[in-house]
């Protein structure tokens, strides 16, 4: 027998190790220790070394027995383990003794010091049998101590540490699920077939990568030698629900929600001790009507379509497991949208109809052999699919007004089909321990992924605008957004319009394709038990992104991205109950496949302007009389929409796929951040666990998108060249770069009557960005109280600061998510007074959350949240028209005419969020029903005393090109938390 230390383990599986002593609290070395799975009947047995110690890595999540044998006497524990951690316990064989003035009377269970991750892990069928948490992934990863609610448009997705919502990594049962197309939340996965949930928000080891926020690792239900059956009836009736505040956009107090579900699950032996099957359906029926205030439509969402999944177990000898899961979540939502009169409340015609396509089909096949016990093999395929298509069932145009909201009958605008991601992965992993100057594990692997995204998009409509043309691979319609002139716009200082006419913009757009993405990571980790006290984590991870066009031609490789992790854990006192931590480590972020949509997809996007005559025709499509030509600004149109040729548009792609190496710095580098995390935990008695962690972040490099024609005109002014600003405008070539830094690059076009492109090395000055800034520093303090006398109870208080010039991979203030190429170094002016608070910023969270058993039939649970507001800004039109920055319309952090730094409202009078409060209550009452069926009703208030906290406000402060005045609008409340709401239900188990 080889000693080793606790062994942290991988996504599907943990770890059981500790120590045996005596009653003097001294090592018995040459014990037998025997534990077995309670679930599914496998056995396995280690003697103890001569210090004591014993481990058994690779295990299924669940409950086991373990029964210790010694000259020293015996004893038995019962112990639970769960997933990628290790439970560790001192087991105490002989009668309770006195030695000296310490009693030793019993085993304990004792901290785990085999790794410095944070965050929260949680069994989600014990959670949802005592505590309020609404039935999503997102709800649960909420709990951890630092992790913040996102902004509405990203669905209040969990933004981790201080990074943006869409820099978290997914797993289920090791299958990566990440929506890798613009990495905001992943594949959908049956709630109920869940098992547990870890969420780690920092500290994570050398095989978890591809994320600079947190990673969120669950493992499903499996079957066990006991037949279990059940029945879960979910209802959310419309009838028990309250409703927000109104908002100049929307008239909440009509909403309408519905929501019931029924799910069938079943477990059981095909063969007894080695073959297990465990499956779920789940039936749905989900409902929700809104209405808008100034669209004046009524839009109703249903979603009808069962999920389901299983999962297989075999144990054809017990060091050696076989695991095939699969589930499939396709389903479609059906929007309907009609005509509505806020002044009357009556319906009018129907306005549209809107098929959503989302889910697929996920598997994945894993074996793990215990070879020996120094060497544990595993090895896992598996495919993840989803789905994102719009598909709108009228060819109607959007029409929007100054507001941007729509007037017209159509309120999407767009058709996004096929829209459709698939990964297919393989990875391998091998866990070795021995003896050198300590005890080691030594864990290392490769696993490598291949994800395509097939996607094209176009604006609906029956203009058929694009046909026959080559650089159009699917014609279609055309969008109309409204403008008001203000003073020196110059689309109206062209056309003869005055301050307060309308315009409208014409724009078309296409742009497709199928992209390929391949990221691949070798890891090793040394877990190293240097003293019986100190253990040491000394990890490297190579990650290796490539991305491609839609011809497979390779545009983007990284391929020597290395990634430290560093950790320690000291046992202070050497009793196992007071842990010091520590860690660093290091993160790279794949690059989002959206980015090679925009990209390579043949982009076509440009917009013609026309005066009308204020009337609108058929679908609120405005009657449109002259075009505005020549325009100071304005750029060459790609082709005609409407109008006729020159410049007269204001163009973002003009259909050219550009070379790689004109849309790719060469000397680009990976976004990547580092991260410092030093802490202590303290188990106090039996009862509770104390923890105080600090965390520090910085991003060092950011990976976006930015215009370098500044540059190239300054570099053709020292050159001599003229003619450069005609083809460098300001939208004329946009490179990937890391914003502060060098950029060598190959132009786009010729100059100098050349007739090869150059390739040009501009500095960070020159272009006139500054480094992307991410800081995030936190203080956690959390609590748990293990249930006793029926009381269990955990929770946290954190305090942070998130700063920087960036938030990330997505953008809130502008609800952009093209992860990766939002709209922060776009121009170097949208960077001025971009430094400060981020979006996710809370300075201060309170969470706590738990249960309380009343009776034997009777307990409730409660589940509370209170944290700080978000500050917003005042965004509005940069204030030199003869700036691109200008021809965004309202992005900068300028308000008539003076900049407002982020997170400052307007002029210093500050914009904020109210503070957060929510408290949700549950009931459960359990029967015993003839037959031996077990019963629980369940009841779960939501918001239980109907806070209205503003979540969101307005940050727009002018409309586009008018600078004139503060819209009305600015800084009005446009998002609340969720109104009190009932779910109601029953489990009946068998």
């Amino acid at each position: 027998m080889i000693a080793a230390p606790a062994a942290a383990q991988d996504y599907t599986s943990g770890a059981f190790s500790g120590d045996v002593r005596d009653t003097s609290g001294a090592s018995v070395g040459g014990a037998t220790v025997t534990i077995t799975s309670n679930q599914q009947g496998f056995t396995r047995t280690s003697t103890t070394s001569g210090g004591g110690a014993f481990r058994f890595p690779g295990l299924a999540p669940g409950d086991y027995s373990v029964a210790v044998s010694s000259s020293a006497g015996d004893t038995t524990e019962t112990v639970r383990v769960a997933a990628s951690s290790t439970t560790n316990y001192t087991l105490v064989v002989g009668s309770a003794d006195v030695v000296g003035e310490v009693v030793v009377t019993g085993s304990r269970r004792n901290l785990d010091f085999s790794t410095a991750t944070t965050g929260v892990t949680v069994n989600v069928g014990q959670l949802m049998a005592k505590v309020p948490v609404a039935r999503n992934l997102n709800s649960i990863t909420l709990l951890a101590p630092n992790a913040v609610p996102g902004d509405d448009t990203f669905g209040n997705s969990a933004s981790l540490g201080g990074s943006s919502v869409a820099e978290n990594a997914y797993y289920v049962n090791g299958l990566n699920i990440t929506n890798f197309d613009n990495y905001l939340g992943s594949a959908p996965v049956p709630f109920d077939f869940y098992e547990s949930i870890e969420v780690k928000t920092g500290g994570y080891p050398a095989e978890f990568g591809r994320a600079t926020g947190g990673v969120i690792n669950a493992v499903t239900k499996s079957g066990t030698n006991t037949f279990t059956a059940g029945i879960h009836l979910n209802w959310d009736p419309d009838s028990l629900s309250q409703n927000a505040p109104n908002t100049y956009q929307e008239r909440n107090s009509l909403d309408e929600r519905e929501a019931f579900s029924a799910v069938f699950e079943a477990g059981g032996p095909i063969i007894h001790d080695r073959l297990f099957a465990y499956g779920l359906v789940e039936f749905r029926d989900n409902k929700a009507t809104d209405v808008g205030l100034l669209s004046g439509i009524r839009t109703t969402d249903r979603d009808k379509d069962p999920i389901w999944g299983f999962k297989l177990d075999a144990y054809p000898l017990d060091n050696h497991h076989f695991e095939l899961t699969y589930f499939d979540t396709e389903t479609q939502r059906e929007r309907v949208d009609y005509r509505f009169d806020n002044a009357t409340d009556t319906l009018g015609a129907l306005a549209g109809r809107t098929l959503f396509n989302s889910g697929g089909v996920s598997y994945i096949g894993k074996y793990t052999g215990n070879l020996t016990d120094w060497l544990t093999l595993s090895a896992a395929y598996g495919v993840s699919e989803d789905q994102f298509e719009v598909l709108p069932q009228e060819s109607r145009n959007l029409v929007r007004d100054a507001n941007y909201v729509a007037i017209s009958d159509e309120q999407g605008g767009e058709i996004s089909s096929p829209y459709d991601t698939r990964r297919e992965f393989v990875r391998a992993d091998v866990d070795i321990y021995f003896d050198l100057f300590g005890s080691h594990h030594v864990r290392a692997g490769f696993d490598r992924e291949e994800n395509e995204l097939f996607k094209v998009s176009y604006p609906t409509g029956p203009d058929n605008v694009g046909a026959g043309l080559p650089q159009v691979t699917t014609p279609g319609g055309v969008q109309y957004q409204q403008y008001i002139c203000g003073v020196d716009t110059p689309q109206c200082d062209t056309g003869g319009l005055v301050v307060g006419d309308a315009y409208f913009g014409v724009s078309f757009y296409n742009v497709g394709g199928t992209f390929v993405g391949e990221n691949t990571a070798y890891y090793i980790q040394d877990e190293w038990k240097v003293t019986p006290q100190l253990t040491v984590n000394l990890g490297v991870r190579l990650d290796q992104f490539v991305s491609k066009t839609a011809d497979g031609s390779t545009w983007l490789d990284f391929d020597d991205l290395w990634a430290p992790r560093l950790g320690f854990a000291y046992d202070v006192l050497n009793d196992g109950r007071t842990k010091v931590f520590g860690n660093y480590g290091r993160y790279f972020l794949p690059i989002a496949a959206v980015t090679s949509f925009n990209a390579f997809g043949s982009a076509i996007s440009f917009a013609e302007y026309w005066k009308t005559d204020g009337t609108f025709g058929d679908g609120m499509v405005p009657n449109l009389t002259d075009q505005i030509v020549d325009f100071t600004g304005g750029d060459t149109c790609p082709f005609p929409i409407f109008g006729v040729d020159g410049r007269n548009c204001s163009v973002i792609a003009a259909g050219n796929v550009p070379g790689g190496d004109s849309f790719v710095s060469t000397n680009l580098e990976a976004s990547e951040e580092e991260e410092f995390i030093l802490g202590v935990s303290h188990r106090l008695g039996d009862l509770w666990t104390l923890g105080l962690t600090y965390t520090h972040r910085n991003l060092l490099q950011n990976v976006e998108d930015s215009a370098i024609d500044d540059a190239v005109n300054a570099y053709c002014v020292a050159e001599g060249i003229a003619g450069c600003g005609d083809i460098w405008g300001g939208f004329g070539q946009y490179v990937l770069v890391n914003p502060g830094e060098d950029v060598t690059v190959t132009l786009n076009s010729p100059i100098n009557g050349e007739s090869t492109l150059r390739t040009v090395t501009f500095s960070g000055e020159s272009l006139g960005y500054p480094k992307a800034k991410r800081k995030y520093d936190a203080v956690e303090f959390t609590f748990e109280r293990a249930l006793d006398r029926g009381l269990a109870f955990q929770g946290s208080y954190t305090w942070s600061d998130s700063r920087g010039n960036t938030e990330g991979f997505v953008q809130s203030d502008y609800a952009q998510t093209n992860a990766g190429t939002v709209i922060d170094f776009d121009q170097p002016g949208f960077t001025e007074g971009a430094y400060g608070n981020l979006p996710n910023h809370r300075e201060h969270q309170f969470k706590l959350w738990g249960s309380y058993q009343v009776t034997d039939a009777f307990s409730v649970g409660a589940n509370a949240v209170l944290a700080s507001p978000r500050e917003f800004s005042c965004l509005g039109n940069y204030p030199d028209v003869n700036r691109p920055e200008f021809f965004y319309g309202h992005y900068s952090r300028y308000c008539l005419g003076r900049l407002q730094p982020r997170g400052t409202g307007l002029d210093g009078a500050g914009l904020e969020s109210d503070w957060y409060k929510n408290v949700d209550l549950s009931l459960r009452y359990n029967l015993s029903l003839p037959g031996g069926f077990g019963t629980t009703l369940r009841a779960d208030i939501f918001n239980v005393f109907n806070f209205d906290s503003i979540t969101d406000r307005d940050e727009y402060g002018e409309n586009d090109f008018n600078s004139d005045a503060i819209r009305p609008e600015y800084g009005m409340p446009i998002g609340y938390q969720r109104a009190r709401y009932v779910r109601i239900g029953m489990d009946i188990t068998f």
